[in-house]
């Protein structure tokens, strides 16, 4: 899937003004998962994933991340209260 030069441009704005921005590593953890979840549906382990799945463990990602899991953990809430902020339910 290819997207065009405009609609790199506004994914970037869109970035820029999104809180993620604020903070470097909730922005880094972002893009890892962004670029990590699947695409399709697919069998892992018995578990029928959905696109935008992304089996991993918390050991593994802090690794892939060069985190401790404690830092990890900080980021992920933090991650999480800024997703529960702009949600209206």
């Amino acid at each position: 899937m290819c997207i065009t030069p405009k609609q790199f441009t506004d994914c970037i704005k869109q970035l820029m003004e999104s809180p993620i921005w604020l903070d470097d590593g909730v922005f880094k953890l972002y893009l890892y998962c962004l670029t990590k979840a699947s695409p399709n549906y697919y069998e892992w382990k018995g578990y029928t994933l959905q696109p935008g799945d992304m089996p991993i463990s918390e050991r593994n990602l802090a690794f892939a991340l060069g985190w401790s899991r404690n830092k990890l953990r900080r980021k992920m809430d933090t991650t999480m209260s800024m997703v529960s902020s702009k949600m209206s339910w």
